[in-house]
């Protein structure tokens, strides 16, 4: 995506700072607001981080997608984690299912046999582990605007390990929950919920597919599936003593996730912001040359729903 002037205006020479957890297949995250951001990726998978690096990532093979033209990206060899020092990831038959954390075999087992056999470890790798806050020191870091954490297992205890960077320094989350133990010894979604709340962090959506519905019996069975994992979208409330480039950047990550509203509500809260300029904001997303094209599609979607909802309503009260 190219740059926009009024994006321009609100960031300045500022950056989003954005760290994604578990890049093997390239960052995708933000692909909108490309230009004014600084990705920190981490992936240990030695063979994947090859990969990542020379460009062949599976992504790339299959569909030839590849990460946007951010303004800077860094790819690190680590596994974030809730230590620094040596760990393990065990290696699985699905590239995507590798973890820190050892498959949970009985659990595993009462799912279909594709899904389930893509969690069959067969290796271990010796990794190099660093928990987020000293990799962000080492990056000279000090805030992040937008963690995506895809971990497969110890997201919420990376970030657990991550004082006091979580609870001052971390604006927008995206993480990978589970709502079964996938994994021994894992936390899932409502410890999740629970501890990010006590540090401030509200729930903003929860995202749920047919994806995260996996079948116990057969695939070819009509009716739903079981849930598995989603993704959770988490919003730090910031006070208005935070730095006012602080709160412009979350408005901005916001809008550019999708949640346009939401991130109105924020900029709202900025000291000092002028009116025109969140006029011209207001002007840019209203015509949707924020969204992408099917995003503008699902607008048109939702809009003729509630038209004909509301309708039917005022028709039911006469």
């Amino acid at each position: 995506m190219a740059r926009v002037s009024i994006l321009d205006e609100v960031l300045g020479e500022s950056r989003i700072v954005v760290v994604d957890g578990g890049a093997r297949n390239g960052s995708l995250e933000l692909p909108r607001l490309a230009p004014y951001c600084w990705v920190y990726g981490f992936e240990p998978n030695q063979v994947e981080f090859e990969k990542l690096m020379t460009g062949q990532t599976d992504l790339y093979r299959v569909a030839g997608i590849t990460s946007p033209a951010y303004a800077k990206i860094t790819y690190s060899n680590y596994a974030l984690s809730d230590h620094t020092g040596a760990g393990t990831l065990y290696i699985t038959a699905g590239p995507g299912a590798c973890s820190t954390l050892k498959p949970n075999q009985r659990v595993l087992s009462r799912y279909v046999e594709d899904y389930s056999r893509s969690f069959e470890v067969i290796g271990e790798m010796a990794v190099r582990c660093i928990t987020l806050p000293a990799a962000m020191k080492h990056f000279g870091v000090e805030t992040i605007d937008y963690v995506k954490l895809d971990t497969q297992g110890n997201e919420l205890d990376i970030l657990l390990a991550s004082e006091p960077l979580l609870s001052n320094g971390i604006s927008v989350i995206k993480m990978e929950v589970e709502f079964i133990c996938l994994y021994e010894r894992q936390k899932l979604f409502s410890d999740c919920e629970v501890e990010l709340r006590q540090r401030g962090f509200e729930l903003l959506d929860l995202s749920v597919t047919d994806e995260h519905r996996i079948a116990r019996v057969s695939k070819r069975l009509d009716g739903r599936r079981s849930l598995v994992w989603g993704d959770a979208y988490f919003v730090k409330e910031l006070g208005r003593e935070e730095p006012r480039e602080r709160i412009l950047k979350q408005a901005i990550v916001l809008m550019g996730l999708g949640y346009i509203d939401y991130g109105f509500s924020v900029i709202r809260g900025v000291p000092g912001i002028e009116e025109a300029v969140v006029s011209r904001l207001h002007g840019y997303y209203a015509e949707g040359r924020g969204l992408t094209m099917k995003e503008r599609f699902h607008r048109r979607v939702r809009s003729g729903f509630y038209a004909v909802r509301s309708l039917y309503g005022r028709l039911m009260r006469l």
